[in-house]
């Protein structure tokens, strides 16, 4: 019912707190890494449309900025290579790094990294 959201909590002295709440497209396994790094919050989605991909949200003025949410993507939609791209993520400073371990195929040297 819930598998596709993710929630922020705040903690001050042993107390949490539910700050926001992000959901993802249902069945995109949406959640399944998270990342983040001086207010920036990258969300994978493997499994969103064919491909997958990861959700970017940014922390402006003391809020998680929600609107029209930039989903990055690896591959056109229209591509049969389901990559899982998004499986696993690394937010930096100035760059972000995302796996799709089953680009190219699913053998032993296939997947790929990007940058």
């Amino acid at each position: 019912p819930d598998d596709d959201k993710i929630e922020i909590f705040k903690e001050d002295n042993q107390e949490f707190t539910l700050i926001n709440t992000f959901y993802g497209e249902a069945g995109s396994k949406f959640g399944s890494s998270i990342s983040i790094n001086s207010g920036k919050l990258a969300v994978g989605a493997p499994e969103f449309g064919t491909n997958g991909g990861v959700y970017w949200y940014e922390y402006n003025l003391g809020e998680w900025i929600t609107g029209n949410v930039p989903i990055i993507r690896a591959y056109d939609e229209s591509s049969e290579n389901n990559s899982n791209f998004g499986e696993k993520i690394i937010v930096g400073e100035d760059l972000i790094i995302i796996s799709a371990p089953t680009a190219f195929g699913s053998g032993s040297r296939s997947g790929a990294v990007y940058v």
